[in-house]
């Protein structure tokens, strides 16, 4: 049996898609619960640093969220400024 790779090669590049996609979903999910995403609506793009502190979370783990959702703009970074941006 051979594999036909023209028919095969979309189908897996939809599946990898799928897998980030899903994967992400578990990100937007804890940042919504806490209030990230609400902090800079209420208040507009933030540092990581102020954003933390808005929201009562540590640095370290709102510039995580912000860098897993931003790729599928979400959010974006501003590289050099780093400011958080909601695109709502």
């Amino acid at each position: 049996m051979t594999l036909n790779m023209e028919k095969l090669e979309p189908l897996l590049h939809m599946m990898v898609g799928e897998l980030g996609a899903a994967a992400n979903a578990a990100l937007v999910l804890v940042g919504d619960k806490l209030g990230l995403y609400r902090a800079l609506s209420d208040h507009g793009p933030l540092s990581a640093k102020a954003l933390a502190e808005k929201t009562g979370t540590h640095e370290r783990y709102v510039r995580g969220m912000a860098l897993g959702p931003g790729c599928f703009k979400l959010h974006r970074i501003r590289r050099g400024v780093g400011h958080l941006l909601h695109d709502a």
